[in-house]
């Protein structure tokens, strides 16, 4: 962990994709699939710097408008590659002992909140979050500030008591656009230059251990 001066917060607050579980994989293969079948070649390497963007605001910069299709394509061509998804290494541990210890935990996601379910209920952590904001919870999404302050409104929880953990630009600004401390999870150990991000984040991790310094 880098720049940590032994803040305290009570909520801890998380990004899903490429924080809590590695989906970069079948996410960009996904999308890639589909832009194909509609007449558009990305590589899924291509596609990874949209990983963390609502899927529609994805395929709407490609012209393909968001519809029950493209909804019900874009859920069987995820379903193709979901079995590349994976946990991050120490992360169910971690927000069960942060769980235990009092620490409210929160999620705050650009996917829509009947497609985690379906995808996601089988990693078992629904339980652990006191609260979440799923991208049609609001009207503007990351890296606007509205998750965060839905989140703020919906636990009655201070900018100050919390920090968002998240491993994207996004969710950095999401984050500094709301008054709210931000943690950048570098999982490979390597950090991304970050020189001409809008913002920048309060602290950068690289180990699901770091949240334990939080609290």
């Amino acid at each position: 962990m880098t720049n940590f001066h032994h803040s305290r917060y009570s909520h801890l607050v998380f990004d899903w994709d490429g924080t809590l579980i590695d989906t970069d994989a079948p996410i960009a293969q996904a999308e890639s699939a589909i832009l194909e079948k509609h007449g558009i070649r990305r590589t899924p390497e291509q596609m990874r710097p949209y990983v963390g963007i609502p899927t529609f605001d994805t395929f709407a910069r490609f012209g393909i408008q968001a519809s029950p299709e493209l909804w019900a394509e874009w859920q069987e061509q995820y379903q193709r590659f979901a079995h590349h998804a994976v946990l991050f290494p120490g992360v169910a541990e971690t927000l069960k002992k942060l769980r235990g210890d009092g620490v409210a935990l929160g999620m705050i996601s650009s996917r829509r909140r009947e497609e985690f379910h379906q995808l996601f209920d089988s990693f078992g952590l629904n339980g652990l979050f006191d609260a979440d904001v799923f991208s049609n919870d609001t009207e503007k999404h990351k890296p606007d500030a509205e998750p965060m302050l839905r989140y703020l409104e919906k636990t009655g929880a201070a900018a100050g008591d919390c920090v968002y953990i998240g491993d994207m630009p996004t969710d950095i600004q999401c984050a500094a656009a709301a008054g709210v401390d931000s943690a950048l999870m570098e999982w490979d150990g390597e950090r991304r230059d970050r020189s001409d991000w809008p913002a920048k984040p309060t602290y950068v991790l690289d180990s699901a251990r770091d949240w334990l310094g939080f609290v």
